[in-house]
């Protein structure tokens, strides 16, 4: 193989690597998921700027990566109450500190089984978080 294949392998084993310590770093503080709660909703609204990772805590408390929500962008999840979630921006600062472990939101929890849980991802001298209907601790 010549270098510069060798080097476009190397570049992209690191991306991905950086790509599954994102999940790590956020899935450190993992909260695991209850089992049995009633059916319901969350919905994620990205009004930032930024792409947000989004995860789901499974039973163990480990992180699976549900979805990449774009600017602007709008993704409902059917779940139960319960369930635990994640998300974290993808912005030069978040990056930043999500390498010392800040960068990780949740747990958001649906609080009621009648109405959507619905996380708002906002931007404003960092990001922050408006959890309508949700528990966020």
């Amino acid at each position: 193989m010549n270098g510069r294949v060798l080097s476009a392998i190397a570049a992209l084993a690191f991306f991905v690597g950086s790509i599954s310590a994102s999940a790590s770093e956020c899935g450190s503080k993992g909260k695991p998921s209850l089992k049995g709660g009633a059916q319901t909703e969350i919905l994620f609204h990205n009004y930032t700027a930024h792409t947000t990772r989004v995860y789901w805590a499974d039973f163990r408390g480990r992180l699976i990566e549900y979805a990449l929500i774009q600017p602007n962008d709008v993704k409902t999840y059917k779940t139960y109450m319960g369930h635990n979630w994640y998300f974290e921006a993808i912005t030069p600062e978040e990056e930043a500190k999500r390498r010392q472990g800040e960068g990780c939101f949740g747990p958001i929890t649906a609080a009621y089984s009648d109405s959507t849980c619905t996380v708002r991802v906002l931007y404003e001298d960092g990001i922050g978080v408006d959890a309508g209907g949700c528990d966020y601790e």
